[in-house]
């Protein structure tokens, strides 16, 4: 693969670093160390380094931002980049200072965390897949790792969110979302058998969501109506009516938001789940968090925000009157 590295001068060292690495792995290398000779036409001759190259590597420092050269290098190869998907470009970020906007579009690699590693991202992200030798799984297996040293490079950064669904908590015993309505169904049916005439004694609730069909929301909305002022402890008690406690995948989180010997701490975690079953669990590992779901609430310094974009339901605590669950269709929508 034909690569060119974009630098300012003073990050030569970085950029002889980045030259040697890319031609031991058999790349061709466009670097004015190596291609510009007395005599040369400056501008021609980084034109046609320019269009040539398969990957743009831009090196980002305070003075590669400073650069009219770099500026120009890539603001040509990106007009390019516009009409050519083939081309790659990564920035490679030397100083702890922000990406700029023209190249936050881009997957970076942070040589300030462990310039091995970055230049391992670098090696991995150019990697072309012989069609005719390797296999597919081979390829899988390369960008999956690619995508791993990533988030690994992110998570010493402090730059690493979780996002977490549903399948967080349920193999940890919290129902999914149907056995979730289903058990919230029973309990409604046996209030409505309490209080008319009719027995409902017997009814499926299974059978009932078959039945009539509602979509989930909707369902949610009813549910939430007939439940009334008990609607909020009723569904507390489905979540926790199996007593879950931890598993697998939270164990892995947990893992994950422990403070760092050598970088900073995981930046967030936002989860859809209603459960406090991660609060939980930091709190037996003594890990420092601030659980987040409603307006003003802030976390301090060295707390872990835990973003409940849905709401949040404690295990044991007073449930407050102003909660918000977001449950029905008109909860969702607003």
């Amino acid at each position: 693969m034909n690569i060119y590295i974009s630098y300012s001068h003073r990050d030569k060292k970085h950029a002889i670093f980045i030259t040697n690495a890319l031609q031991e792995a058999g790349h061709v290398v466009w670097i004015d160390e190596v291609k510009l000779k007395a005599g040369d036409n400056l501008i021609e001759k980084i034109s046609a380094g320019l269009q040539e190259a398969d990957a743009l590597i831009v090196i980002v420092s305070s003075s590669s931002l400073n650069s009219e050269w770099v500026r120009y290098e890539f603001s040509a190869i990106a007009l390019g980049d516009i009409s050519s998907e083939k081309k790659r470009i990564i920035p490679v970020l030397v100083e702890k200072i922000s990406i700029p906007d023209y190249l936050a579009q881009y997957v970076y690699v942070d040589f300030t965390l462990d310039i091995e590693q970055g230049m391992n991202q670098i090696l991995n992200a150019l990697s072309i897949p012989d069609q005719i030798k390797e296999k597919t799984t081979r390829t899988e297996k390369r960008t999956y790792d690619t995508a791993i040293n990533i988030l690994h490079s992110e998570l010493r950064a402090g730059r690493l969110t979780l996002v977490c669904g549903a399948g967080v908590s349920v193999d940890a015993g919290i129902p999914s979302w149907e056995n979730l309505l289903v058990k919230l169904l029973e309990r409604m049916i046996s209030r409505i058998s309490q209080e008319t005439a009719s027995s409902l004694k017997n009814a499926d609730p299974n059978e009932f969501q078959k039945r009539y069909g509602a979509s989930a929301l909707i369902l949610g909305r009813y549910l939430k109506h007939n439940l009334g002022d008990d609607f909020l402890p009723e569904l507390r008690d489905a979540l926790y009516s199996t007593n879950p406690q931890s598993c697998e995948i939270i164990d892995s989180i947990i893992e994950l938001s422990r403070p760092q010997r050598d970088g900073d701490p995981l930046d967030s975690i936002i989860t859809f789940n209603f459960d406090a079953l991660i609060e939980e669990n930091l709190e037996k590992d003594n890990i420092r968090y601030r659980t987040i779901y409603k307006e003003g609430t802030r976390n301090l310094r060295r707390e872990l925000p835990i973003y409940h974009v849905h709401g949040f339901l404690p295990r044991k605590k007073r449930i407050p009157k102003d909660t918000e669950i977001v449950f029905s269709e008109d909860a969702y929508h607003n």
